[in-house]
């Protein structure tokens, strides 16, 4: 393994870790969150053109060696930020976090919403409005219930959910 390869592992892992702390940022600091990821995304550009011009440049190498290097750290963060991007992997890991450190809070909101209703508990504040709840309801998608229902769980209408769980399920409202 080239040391480029080192790097680009490096750099895919710190993307992951910014990935399942982006939520926990965005809470906390809101503005600042995307100052990490800001960052990452300068560091693998400068990685990424830095070893391009030193593959270009070292002309001893074999052309298999200095494609390596050229192509290694963009390629792997380049990679898991797709697939990331298709597949929702990190935010749902990082929703599923904070669901089990609130436990309490969602088994709190089931015994408050009854038995069989949906239970909810805040995820994600917009600024100034909307958001992501976390919703359980073993009945199917949270979006398909009624209007009154969004606004019980929500307070305002939901505009779509994604599962993250058997019948758990993250949902975004305006």
């Amino acid at each position: 393994m080239i040391p480029e390869e080192r790097i680009g592992i490096g750099l895919t892992l710190v993307a992951v870790a910014l990935g399942l702390g982006g939520a926990y940022l965005y809470q906390r600091f809101w503005v600042l969150s995307f100052v990490p990821v800001l960052l990452l995304i300068i560091v693998v550009i400068g990685f990424a053109i830095g070893k391009s011009i030193d593959a270009i440049k070292e002309r001893e190498l074999p052309a298999r060696l200095r494609w390596r290097k050229a192509v290694a750290v963009p390629l792997m963060v380049g990679g898991f930020w797709t697939l990331d991007a298709l597949t929702g992997l990190t935010s749902r890991a990082s929703a599923l976090g904070y669901l089990l450190a609130n436990q309490d809070a969602m088994i709190a909101a089931q015994r408050d919403a009854g038995p069989g209703l949906a239970a909810s508990i805040p995820y994600l504040q917009g600024v100034p409005d909307g958001g992501i709840r976390i919703i359980r309801h073993a009945g199917g998608d949270p979006a398909d219930l009624s209007q009154a229902e969004h606004l019980r769980l929500t307070g305002e209408r939901i505009q779509g959910c994604r599962r993250i769980g058997r019948r758990d399920w993250t949902c975004s409202y305006d």
